[in-house]
């Protein structure tokens, strides 16, 4: 009689405790990119939802927002557009490189190249659209200082998912300003 009041008594507390906590839920684990570059996850306590992105900073949106000007020199293919550099002109540290474009994952990889094309500064960008596969802005500032290399090229490019080859590439041939420092 004993152990059967102990169950009964084990079973009520358990349907009281169970009853009393809050359901966990489990959300899938996807981010989403916002549009400051950011990501955030998706919220338990939310139904799921994706937590708030952060504001945009005004100075972004300054630099980035209106580029309908016909005076803004515009270089680029259907996919990927930089704005405010063409070929031939000297670049210097630092330089920022924005324009707008679409890729997979909203991530493009631009490059500081030398004659022969290979890679001297190497970053990745986020495209800042509200969701992936729009067209959305990106803006990146490089550092250098390049001694022995006068001239070479500004890339911008998305990188294969299947096989890592570049794709939609914009190469801009530039002069480098070398630093005496």
């Amino acid at each position: 009689m004993r152990k059967k009041i102990l169950f009964l008594f084990f079973c009520i507390t358990l349907l009281v405790i169970s009853g009393c906590a809050k359901k966990q839920i489990a959300c899938t684990m996807e981010a989403k990119i916002c549009l400051d570059g950011s990501a955030v996850s998706r919220n338990s306590d939310n139904n799921c939802e994706f937590n708030q992105c952060p504001k945009e900073s005004k100075e972004y949106v300054e630099q980035v927002s209106d580029k309908s000007d016909a005076s803004v020199v515009t270089t680029g293919n259907e996919d990927i557009r930089i704005f405010g550099i063409e070929a031939g002109d000297i670049i210097k540290s630092p330089v920022t490189i924005n324009g707008e474009g679409v890729a997979f994952e909203n991530t493009l990889i631009v490059e500081l190249r030398n004659n022969d094309h290979a890679a001297l500064v190497k970053e990745f960008v986020n495209i800042r659209s509200g969701e992936a596969g729009q067209t959305g802005a990106f803006l990146i500032t490089f550092d250098f200082n390049f001694q022995n290399t006068k001239e070479g090229y500004i890339a911008v490019y998305e990188q294969s998912a299947k096989d890592g080859s570049e794709e939609h590439l914009v190469e801009i041939p530039v002069k480098f300003e070398v630093n005496d420092k």
